[in-house]
């Protein structure tokens, strides 16, 4: 991959929140691209047919075609692309068989993001940055609102306010006809906006859903 040029991502993972949300996060980095996403080992396939691509987000766990045996087979078929597994599963034994399918590192689905943008960089040092959002800024905040926004609903349709007073407070202002569905989703939402933003176990957004 040529240095000055931007990185091209394709994310596979069967769960489109979660390839949603990593798209938002991944293309507010300039010398990123996500090029393509598929939903499971048989669309990467055909992704790959179709994109040329630097790295690849593997999920392990999909249906048709699980993460492990496609990554054997781009790794093999394709040996200038980097995998780059990130999944909820941690163990020993999935870690072992990532390694032996080729994948270049893994990832557990809840870590710091500076740790997967080291990966995809290949910038290990920058993975031992942490996030203060005690002390962010404000495009920290509106990295928050934007993932917030994203993972929530469609982006157009809802309203994000940061709450003055505490830094990992937010309002998330919905219609009424879609306020029982946004509130379903909430946990969601607080876990996935809270990873992908880079906050401890200690720290937890907080999200107050009002319907307008």
């Amino acid at each position: 991959m040529a240095a000055t040029s931007r990185v091209r991502i394709g994310i596979v993972d069967d769960h489109f929140v979660f390839r949603r949300s990593m798209r938002l996060m991944l293309e507010r980095e300039a010398d990123f691209c996500v090029a393509a996403e598929a939903e499971n080992g048989v669309g990467a396939m055909r992704m790959l047919e179709a994109h040329e691509l630097d790295v690849v987000l593997m999920d392990v766990r999909m249906p048709l075609m699980d993460g492990l045996e496609a990554t054997r087979i781009i790794t093999a078929k394709y040996p200038q692309i980097k995998v780059v597994i990130i999944s909820l599963l941690e163990d020993d034994n999935t870690r072992r068989q990532a390694s032996e399918a080729g994948a270049s590192i893994f990832l557990p689905k809840g870590c710091k993001v500076e740790r997967l943008f080291a990966a995809i960089r290949d910038d290990h040092s920058k993975g031992l940055q942490t996030v203060d959002l005690h002390r962010s800024s404000n495009s920290s905040k509106k990295t928050i609102i934007d993932l917030i926004r994203s993972i929530a609903y469609e982006p157009n349709q809802v309203a994000v306010k940061a709450i003055p007073g505490h830094p990992l407070a937010f309002e998330l202002q919905v219609a009424l006809l879609d306020y029982d569905l946004v509130v379903s989703k909430l946990p969601a939402i607080v876990a996935l906006a809270g990873s992908f933003a880079g906050l401890s176990k200690e720290e937890q957004l907080l999200i107050h859903v009002k319907p307008v």
